[in-house]
């Protein structure tokens, strides 16, 4: 499954029978090689899709020299 379709998936609602395609910086972030040290997007763009849908696409999809290691703080403001 490729990333794209799986946000599509994560994303669906019931009343408008589809899912969102992701924002290009969701796709970086679940496919790039290293994280962030700052997401720095506008309320309402899908921070919280991105950091979380990506998270879990690493641990289902990706193979272990793509895990993020290590711990890191995770700020949601």
């Amino acid at each position: 499954m490729e990333f794209r379709a799986f946000f599509k998936a994560a994303t669906w609602e019931e009343k408008s029978q589809e899912g969102h395609d992701p924002y290009p910086f969701q796709i970086r972030l679940a496919l790039g090689e290293e994280l962030p040290e700052l997401i720095d997007i506008p309320t309402g763009l899908g921070k919280t899709d991105a950091v979380v849908l990506a998270w879990l696409w690493r641990r289902r999809f990706a193979g272990p020299e793509q895990l993020w290691g290590g711990m890191c703080k995770l700020y949601i403001v």
